[in-house]
């Protein structure tokens, strides 16, 4: 009775236990650094493309190319992440958005943003993001053992979360002080730091 409904009980699992899964822990932190950093430069896009045009269409064409690319390719991106090594997509999908990053920062450092361009390295960078979504939502599988796969998941959103929260804050904040350049230069930090945590 008792006893055996104890034993069929799926075993609790703390947080911390999850984090000392050193794999699992250096993908969480580089991932929610990452995440951060994307949620930084959704804010300083919008931000970007009213300063240089004053229209709202503009601000919208940028949600419209941080958007749709990545929903396009999500389908592929699901059957890569079940195909190949998630690890794998994980570190070209990023390597993609870095290259948009670094791209976006040296426009906006020499000076030479223009509304077409930044929506093109926006849309670039999102086919990046798309490829990433299923191979970082199902990346807790590869990198913990069954029992602590649940609250994996569950810091994994808790790191998205926290990310969505702390990044655009931090965004107003860098804005404010320096400008767009420095906040696409810490975007492009970020994926530099999950790339090198992927690489462990």
């Amino acid at each position: 009775g008792l006893e055996a409904m104890t034993a069929a009980a799926p075993t609790r699992t703390s947080g911390r236990a999850v984090l000392a899964n050193r794999n699992f822990a250096v993908y969480f932190w580089s991932a929610t650094i990452s995440n951060a950093g994307s949620f930084m430069q959704g804010i300083t896009v919008p931000f970007t493309l009213y300063e240089l045009t004053k229209s709202n269409s503009w601000v919208g064409f940028g949600s419209v190319a941080a958007l749709i690319p990545s929903l396009l390719v999500s389908p592929v991106s699901g059957t890569l992440s079940d195909r190949f090594s998630r690890r794998e997509v994980l570190l070209w999908a990023n390597a993609l958005q870095l290259v948009s990053a670094i791209m976006l920062t040296i426009c906006a450092l020499a000076d030479v943003l223009s509304p077409w361009l930044i929506v093109g390295l926006v849309g670039f960078g999102s086919v990046g993001a798309g490829f990433q979504y299923s191979a970082a939502q199902s990346i807790a599988a590869v990198l913990l053992p069954p029992e602590q796969m649940l609250q994996g998941v569950r810091l994994n959103s808790v790191g998205f979360t926290a990310a969505r929260a702390v990044g655009p804050a931090i965004a107003g904040i860098v804005l404010d002080a320096w400008g767009p350049a420095t906040t696409f230069t810490l975007n492009a930090v970020s994926f530099v730091v999950v790339i090198i945590g992927l690489s462990f």
